[in-house]
């Protein structure tokens, strides 16, 4: 919704991808295609060629890819892997920048995947640089931190303005002293079109704010906006050290983080409120 409003605003012919009916944008014509169905995928490619994509299909939630880990792994590596064959079949000149995620495993610090979800996007991405070595298409990366702001989402700081706006009792957390970095959609998609503007194709690129916050930390300023007595309980206090995000890839495009966290919220709050 936001990259297409963007992009659109931007002066770009826009064609949205989607698996099933969304909210339509006037001036944005959507396909119904799947990803996971190489013949579907390739038809659109050849017929549209398009000068730029930006692959941002994913099944995202970490919680779901506990329960459906072959589905996970098939929508985000195989249904690449089909977007990236359309193109090296039918439009190899084109620009691609796949979405991947700060949270995807890494085999060089990680021992072990924390999640089926981290293991589909580290092997997107991977599958994504192959290609572009092996094939010579210019693909590019981008990895953003926690994206809020307003919008559907099943993100943390969406679901407890959710709880604080309905007057519920109590608001569970795993372990309120996770710290995270989080950043405003609308931020995140000006990055892209960076990237795919003036972007290489042998960068990645972390798209952040560069700041933490516990769980704690974000959810006060929460409650303190709305005003809610919601009773925060949650299982740890432990604090995780967390790994510095290098954002000077994307930094040196002219980046740079326009929208406070605290904008996002009351953002997300007046989206919550239908306004």
């Amino acid at each position: 919704m936001h990259s297409c409003r963007h992009f659109l605003e931007k002066g770009y012919e826009v064609i949205g991808i989607v698996r099933r009916p969304a909210a339509s944008i006037s001036g944005v014509s959507q396909l119904k295609v799947d990803l996971t169905i190489a013949e579907e995928v390739e038809r659109v490619i050849q017929d549209f060629q398009p000068d730029m994509i930006l692959h941002l299909a994913a099944q995202n939630h970490t919680g779901i890819s506990w329960d459906f880990p072959l589905n996970t792994i098939t929508t985000n590596v195989i249904g690449t892997l089909n977007l990236l064959e359309a193109l090296r079949r039918h439009n190899p000149k084109a620009v691609i920048l796949v979405a991947g995620s700060i949270l995807e495993y890494n085999p060089c610090s990680d021992s072990v995947p924390q999640h089926p979800y981290g293991l589909s996007k580290y092997m997107q991405s991977l599958t994504a640089v192959c290609w572009k070595d092996l094939y010579g298409l210019d693909v590019r990366i981008a990895k953003s931190s926690n994206m809020i702001g307003p919008g559907p989402s099943n993100g943390i700081c969406s679901m407890f303005a959710k709880k604080c706006l309905e007057d519920n009792e109590s608001f569970h957390f795993i372990n309120l002293l996770d710290r995270r970095d989080f950043i405003d959609v609308r931020d995140v998609v000006s990055a892209y079109e960076m990237i795919l503007v003036d972007g290489v194709k042998d960068q990645t690129y972390v798209i952040a704010s560069g700041k933490y916050k516990t769980l704690l930390e974000a959810a006060k300023t929460i409650k303190t906006i709305i005003g809610s007595n919601v009773t925060i309980t949650a299982d740890q206090f432990s604090r995780i050290k967390t790994t510095r995000l290098d954002i000077t890839n994307i930094q040196n495009l002219g980046w740079r983080q326009t929208i406070p966290f605290e904008t996002s919220i009351k953002d997300i709050i007046q989206y919550l409120n239908g306004n």
